[in-house]
């Protein structure tokens, strides 16, 4: 009987040892699973922020670069849209230019804008044959040796020679190429300081005294014609003429060209001008002149011929 209480206590032992086995391991296998729940959770929640964090650093990154490239594009093609009308600016100036003197029907108003050319005369040929100047580039002469030399006022420089040319507009083309030149220089290079040394209550011109580099004459059916040329002596130019009655001794001379040499000088005349002054107290005062228009005058001297 004993035996029986002790094997049935040793059983019921066991049962209790067991069930407190199998209850301890569920509670630690609940919480090895909480606790591997709560890591793999937690896992989750890193790997979701940093997926989070991540993308949009991406896609920031990525509009940027898409931002700056857009930017760099605008700006090659504002610069190659600016480079497109400079040279579209530059050929339409191009194409003006030559349009300006190609077209031979533009109209008046445009024609009045355009610098004035000097061009040869038509009957230019036919006026080398004939004209009296000097033949080289020097005529050295003595005194005794001189047959006729006088001065003469061009007449017509106001108006407009054979061809329909202003004479003004030649001159003044004449002049300022020989300004360009060196061949003038305006008030003979003086600077202020030497004008008012030199023309204390006087008048100095801007040009006047100076010459032109050639001139020549023409007898045409009893007018004495008178000719420019330009600095470099092959073109010519009509400006007006010499009274006859005036300059009737030269004549003869101009008929029979061919036995004599002619010495013909174009002095200019008029134009621009300072006046110097100087008052009581000594102070010396310069103000501009309009003065006369410009104008020429012909100094020639005939030699039997040596040219």
């Amino acid at each position: 009987m004993d035996e029986i209480l002790n094997q049935e206590n040793v059983e019921t032992v066991e049962e209790e040892v067991q069930n407190t086995e199998t209850l301890e391991d569920k509670e630690v296998a609940e919480e090895v699973a909480s606790e591997e729940a709560t890591i793999d959770a937690q896992e989750e929640a890193i790997g979701e922020n940093a997926e989070i964090s991540e993308e949009p650093a991406s896609e920031e990154i990525q509009e940027e670069v898409a931002t700056e490239e857009a930017i760099s594009e605008e700006v090659i093609e504002e610069v190659a849209e600016t480079q497109e009308e400079s040279a579209e600016e530059t050929q339409d100036g191009e194409d003006g230019d030559e349009e300006s003197d190609d077209n031979d029907e533009e109209p008046e108003e445009d024609k009045s804008k355009q610098a004035f050319k000097l061009t040869l005369p038509e009957n230019y040929d036919e006026i080398c044959q004939v004209i009296c100047t000097k033949r080289g580039r020097k005529l050295i002469y003595k005194p005794n040796e001189v047959l006729f030399e006088g001065s003469y006022k061009v007449l017509g420089t106001d108006k407009k020679n054979e061809e329909g040319i202003k004479v003004k507009d030649i001159l003044d083309a004449e002049i300022k190429e020989g300004l360009k030149q060196g061949y003038l220089d305006k008030f003979d290079g003086l600077k202020t300081s030497e004008i008012k040394e030199e023309y204390e209550n006087d008048i100095v011109y801007e040009l006047a005294e100076q010459e032109f580099r050639k001139m020549g004459i023409v007898l045409d059916n009893g007018k004495l014609k008178v000719y420019v040329y330009d600095w470099d002596r092959k073109g010519m130019h009509h400006i007006g003429f010499i009274d006859e009655n005036e300059a009737s001794e030269t004549v003869k001379y101009f008929e029979d060209k061919e036995n004599y040499s002619f010495d013909i000088c174009g002095i200019i005349t008029g134009g621009k001008g300072k006046r110097v002054t100087k008052d009581e107290k000594g102070k010396i005062k310069i103000t501009k002149e309009k003065g006369d228009p410009i104008g020429v005058e012909l100094d020639v001297t005939i030699i039997k011929r040596k040219d």
